[in-house]
């Protein structure tokens, strides 16, 4: 598939996946939504893709949903394609999770590098994210309730990586609600923040340092903490322990304290599974 709203490179078992709409700050319109799919799916099936970034083209991440499409739409007595439920046609149903990584059960590690403003929708990005790295121009905000928008995702997404009231207020003041790089680094909503320039490099190198550990394992871990937000506390612990005991005496298991005692680099032999 050629894509036009997205690019997609692939570098050291690391997939670069920008948001290509940069002259609507990245918004998401239904081909965004469609091409974002396809992406997803390629990288969850592809076995040389270990790792994802996931960042924006332009001076701006995401600022959310397209809603210069929506107006069009609605002014035509419809709603966007995405919206629309598949099975019954009626307006407003849920068939617009094309864009998320959960979606197509993408469990490879991924990095979200936001550069400029993560809002609205965009902010379900860095909440379904493992890491979140910000450059310092970056801001978050959820303006939904200042545009009479009931915020749903993007909130317990984020309760799952900030304190609670912090992303009520994020909420509940709307536009005024805004966050700095710096404060959303303070409150945990990022891992941290650095120059506008360095975005990027920083982000591969936290790529690259995922991919030297066993891929066996970060694939695991991964999967099993996101399924805690579906499973619960105690059945995603089950899920855990069913991967540890799973690779209990494998190579990896081996070579690890193997390499840690003759002071090396280890040899990883089991990779993460062709997909997930």
């Amino acid at each position: 598939m050629t894509y036009e709203t997205v690019r997609l490179e692939i570098d050291e078992h690391t997939a670069v996946v920008t948001l290509n709409r940069p002259e609507q700050g990245n918004a998401l319109n239904d081909q965004l939504h469609r091409e974002l799919s396809d992406v997803w799916h390629s990288i969850r099936y592809n076995g040389d893709v270990w790792t994802t970034i996931l960042t924006g083209a332009g001076d701006n991440f995401c600022v959310g949903e397209d809603f210069h499409e929506i107006a069009a739409a609605l002014e035509a007595n419809t709603v966007p394609d995405r919206y629309k439920e598949p099975h019954s046609g009626k307006h407003w149903g849920f068939y617009y999770e094309h864009y998320r990584r959960r979606k197509g059960n993408v469990w490879k590690p991924l990095i979200v590098a936001v550069n400029g403003e993560c809002s609205g929708a965009g902010l379900i990005f860095a909440g379904q994210a493992d890491v979140v790295i910000a450059a310092e121009s970056a801001s978050f905000a959820c303006p939904d309730v200042s545009l009479g928008i009931v915020p749903v995702e993007e909130v317990l997404y984020l309760a799952d990586k900030a304190p609670v009231g912090e992303i009520l207020r994020l909420a509940l003041l709307g536009e005024a609600g805004r966050l700095s790089a710096k404060r959303a680094t303070e409150v945990a909503l990022a891992s941290e923040s650095v120059a506008d320039g360095e975005l990027m490099k920083r982000a591969m190198i936290i790529a690259m340092t995922i991919n030297d550990q066993a891929g066996d394992a970060v694939r695991s871990i991964t999967a099993t903490m996101h399924m805690r937000r579906d499973l619960g506390y105690h059945t995603s612990g089950v899920l855990g322990t069913e991967y540890h005991a799973r690779f209990q005496n494998t190579e990896n298991q081996l070579e690890g304290p193997r390499a840690f005692t003759e002071k090396r680099k280890p040899n990883w032999t089991i990779r993460p599974p062709k997909f997930g």
